[in-house]
């Protein structure tokens, strides 16, 4: 068992050229625009988007009920919810979830332009780098470091709130730029209150100052809960905005 009071090493575990000028349009204007059907027919391309973002929705909708019950369901912070093979597996089966719908909205991303088939490849490539970084490349990275005289704690901490960071924005990326503005928002939402987290949490182990308590700890932790109850919020929209064909084909060209 881990000692609450020692803090674990915590992984905070989606533009121009417009066809229609914004410019000079009020918000409530924008949005109009933005919500005007397409009338693209739904294609298999455009119903894999939308069984993904369903996945996506299902697993960030598990990881916000299960996080509240991990940061307080017992006297020490890693304690599962039930058993560590139970909350394993439960846990196995959201991130399998949350890749099966990012896989199937890259592969449905074509009917929405190059700039959402460009972002959402590159989103789900830093999800996938992150995820490779961390299970399989990060011991390999911090002993090097640390005997090249920077301490353990120090090069895992910046590592892990880095890898958060490139994970977070990948998640922004897979679906930004059919988002809506509120779409938009919430995701930028989520994404600083997920880097926030992983800060407030994980600097605990740079030494700098003493260790929360142990109730301001569980706190932090189930925190989490709010950035994936925003980002499901966000893809939640976006998917019924797509099942109504009324989502923005606005920004078809990538920057250049």
């Amino acid at each position: 068992m881990i000692d609450f009071q020692v803090p674990l090493i915590h992984n905070v575990n989606l533009f121009t050229h417009n066809k229609v000028s914004l410019s000079g349009l009020s918000t409530d204007q924008s949005d109009t625009i933005l919500a005007r059907p397409s009338g693209l027919p739904r294609t298999p391309a455009r119903f894999r988007t939308e069984i993904g973002l369903l996945f996506l929705i299902a697993s960030l909708i598990g990881f916000t009920i299960i996080q509240p019950l991990r940061a307080f369901s017992g006297p020490y912070l890693a304690s599962p919810i039930f058993s560590y093979e139970i909350d394993g597996w439960i846990t196995f089966l959201l991130i399998a979830l949350s890749s099966i719908g990012g896989l199937l909205i890259v592969s449905g991303r074509k009917p929405f332009g190059p700039v959402h088939s460009q972002q959402s490849s590159i989103g789900f490539l830093m999800v996938a780098a992150t995820a490779l970084f961390g299970f399989v490349l990060i011991p390999y990275i911090v002993l090097p470091v640390s005997a090249g005289g920077i301490p353990w704690y120090v090069s895992t901490t910046i590592l892990s709130i880095a890898e958060t960071a490139v994970a977070i924005i990948g998640i922004v990326f897979l679906t930004y730029s059919i988002q809506s503005p509120k779409g938009k928002t919430l995701l930028w939402l989520g994404a600083i209150v997920g880097l926030a987290v992983a800060i407030a949490f994980d600097s605990q182990n740079l030494r700098l100052f003493p260790y929360y308590p142990a109730i301001i700890q569980r706190v932090i932790f189930s925190l989490q809960a709010v950035e994936t109850g925003l980002f499901a919020a966000s893809f939640l929209a976006l998917w019924a905005r797509v099942s109504r064909n009324s989502y923005p084909l606005l920004d078809t060209h990538p920057v250049s």
